[in-house]
């Protein structure tokens, strides 16, 4: 099974049958020439000048510190090796792979806000947000048989 990401048709069943079924993901040709035009955008900003949090400038207390284009992608590099420690148990598998997309992710150059947007949680608190609203509708909908069937139960 293969789910297509086209930035209007992705649900949370969908996000289930790439995490739990291991379904593969495909792009549309929309989706990645939206993903090509954000990037150029990127890199005209960044060839501008443009002072860019986390692109063209170092992150928390080093946010006012400029980054040449040269240094961006060891910055990106560098904020993944700094993030990368943890406290408590690791993330289910399932969660883990609806927000990476796909398992067996080989290492990638990161180039600008990459590495930032790895960082920042938003996509693993998603995952996870929408596995369990599919963990919960499936409970509910037993929750309901359950009854239904113990109300029905005494009457026989």
């Amino acid at each position: 099974m293969t789910v297509l990401i086209d930035g209007k048709t992705l649900t949370i069943e969908k996000t289930e049958e790439i995490a739990r079924q291991n379904a593969e993901v495909t792009y549309s040709d929309d989706a990645r020439a939206k993903i090509g035009r954000c990037r150029e955008v990127a890199q005209k900003m960044v060839d501008s000048n443009v002072a860019i949090y986390g692109v063209t400038t170092g992150i928390g207390e080093f946010a006012r510190i400029r980054v040449s284009p040269e240094q961006g992608e060891q910055l990106q590099k560098n904020i993944i090796y700094n993030h990368a420690a943890g406290t408590g148990d690791p993330q289910p598998q399932d969660v883990v792979r609806g927000a990476m997309k796909k398992a067996g992710i080989k290492p990638i150059q990161l180039s600008y806000k990459e590495g930032l947007g790895l960082m920042n949680g938003s996509q693993m608190v998603t995952s996870e947000a929408a596995l369990l609203l599919c963990d919960s509708r499936r409970l509910l909908k037993n929750a309901m048989i359950a009854a239904a069937m113990s109300i029905d139960a005494p009457r026989a």
